[in-house]
């Protein structure tokens, strides 16, 4: 496959989201309504198949690691899901899937009731995206995963102090 077929569909997903957003937010803020966007690509079967067949993983090797992570998660193979991301961060130490990826380990840690690990893993992702310079509101969800995964472990005080923190970084932005 060339490199433009396999990502045109993105390339459309993202015109439409776009488009839409400009449109829709606005008016939403205008309401009261605090606005979280968050991605999901559905086409996750042909990602899949184009990064296990390699040929997207010689074009787009980042983009592979991570579509492979998502693909897998959402297939219910977490175990995968994590080869692939921690190929991703192994490589790629300063991917422009930095945070998504640490949120998707996170995800997958949650997933399988490993709330400790995933507390771990957002802690980590965070403190490394300071040091690489990711910017603050993006590790904002890296903190909402680590007092979500304190909430499941039944550290309710912890949990809320999170959250109160997160609330505060936020009013920053």
């Amino acid at each position: 496959a060339k490199p433009q077929d396999v990502m045109q569909p993105f390339i459309d997903v993202g015109r439409v989201m776009d488009r839409e957003l400009r449109r829709v937010v606005p008016t939403l803020v205008k309401l009261g309504y605090a606005v979280l966007i968050t991605g999901d690509h559905g086409n996750w079967e042909k990602v899949l198949k184009e990064c296990d067949s390699g040929s997207a993983r010689k074009i787009f090797k980042q983009h592979a690691y991570y579509w492979g992570a998502v693909a897998a998660a959402r297939g219910g193979n977490f175990g995968k899901a994590v080869d692939w991301l921690n190929a991703l961060f192994t490589e790629y130490a300063d991917t422009q899937y930095y945070v998504d990826g640490y949120n998707l380990l996170a995800e997958c840690y949650m997933a399988t009731g490993k709330h400790g690990e995933a507390t771990n893993i957002a802690k980590t992702g965070s403190a490394k995206g300071k040091e690489i310079g990711v910017p603050d509101d993006l590790l904002l969800q890296l903190d909402m995963i680590k007092a979500r995964a304190l909430e499941a472990q039944n550290k309710f005080a912890e949990a809320s102090g999170e959250y109160k923190v997160i609330a505060g970084k936020a009013a920053r932005f």
